[in-house]
């Protein structure tokens, strides 16, 4: 229990308590007592309280068990990541355009992605930032009947109508959607989907994973199949219309506090909501691990030591 008197017995017993943290601690636990202390002691007191029997700050013996910390284990979401994604690029066309321009193109992709978006209370950050771009009150098209990402379909798939007749819309990861298209968006029209063409937009995205973006892949077509229960009729030989490139901002300093962490001994740990190209990436660039065999499930990770 650390207490104080008058003015100046205040300022000697900090001095006092801050020396004896320096001499056990790392410099990133003395910031943290220099910090917690002075906050205790210009803010805690009631000015109407006597000092002599105020207690400042107690149990400082968790202070040491701090000193004995070797692991720290962050969320990815609020730890690392602000929660809210925005679209940055649009990628339509074979070409890169900002996600601020408002072309017949870009809106077109917008449009259609938003449609793969199911009406629900509890949206993702992904789902969030797609639905928000494409925000005309007047759609051209409105959905029949969706089939989200999970036990009986890989992609997030929607059955629309619009002015041309029934449209199915697939949402999901490049390499999953491209898998599926037999044609590719070109100009107002579609065109075939060359094996080469295809492996330039897989290398494209990579690109853009690898500078901490999300890639979202769109393809669509016309169909006159109402029935997605038998979905994997609908998920062939569509057309690829393009991605949607999004980013969660990197809370600022992250990288410098990793670095710290580390250079004191401490373990940093990253928990995320899947292991993919871009949450590698992250890891690697934040230097919380060197390569992939780092990486774990959340399954080897709880049966692990």
């Amino acid at each position: 229990v650390l207490c104080f008197g008058m003015s100046e017995q205040m300022t000697d017993g900090f001095v006092l308590s801050l020396a004896l943290a320096a001499s056990s601690m790392s410099e990133f636990f003395i910031a943290f007592a220099y910090i917690s202390v002075a906050y205790g002691i210009f803010f805690s007191p009631d000015k109407k309280s006597d000092y002599n029997e105020d207690v400042i700050f107690k149990n400082i013996s968790s202070i040491d068990r701090m000193n004995k910390l070797t692991c720290l284990a962050i969320p990815k979401t609020s730890g690392v990541c602000e929660e809210k994604m925005a679209l940055e690029k649009i990628f339509v066309n074979g070409r890169e355009y900002s996600g601020k321009q408002e072309l017949s193109k870009t809106k077109y992709l917008c449009q259609i992605a938003s449609l793969t978006v199911e009406r629900k209370k509890e949206l993702s950050s992904e789902e969030k930032a797609i639905s928000e771009c494409y925000r005309s009150s007047e759609r051209d098209y409105s959905v029949i009947d969706f089939l989200p990402l999970g036990e009986f379909s890989p992609l997030d798939t929607a059955l629309t109508l619009g002015p041309d007749g029934l449209m199915i819309v697939l949402r999901g990861g490049v390499e999953e959607v491209l898998g599926r298209c037999t044609k590719r968006r070109y100009a107002s029209g579609q065109t075939e989907l060359e094996s080469e063409i295809a492996y330039d937009y897989v290398l494209k995205a990579e690109e853009y994973e690898k500078q901490g973006y999300k890639v979202v892949a769109i393809a669509s077509k016309q169909t006159i199949y109402g029935d997605l229960k038998k979905i994997v009729y609908a998920q062939s030989e569509l057309c690829f219309e393009g991605f949607l490139i999004m980013r969660e901002p990197i809370v600022d300093g992250c990288a410098e506090t990793v670095k710290m962490l580390t250079d004191t001994g401490i373990k940093v740990l990253l928990f995320c909501d899947d292991i993919s190209r871009r949450n590698e990436n992250l890891a690697k660039a934040l230097g919380i691990i060197k390569d992939h065999s780092q990486m774990i499930t959340s399954y080897e990770f709880v049966n692990s030591n």
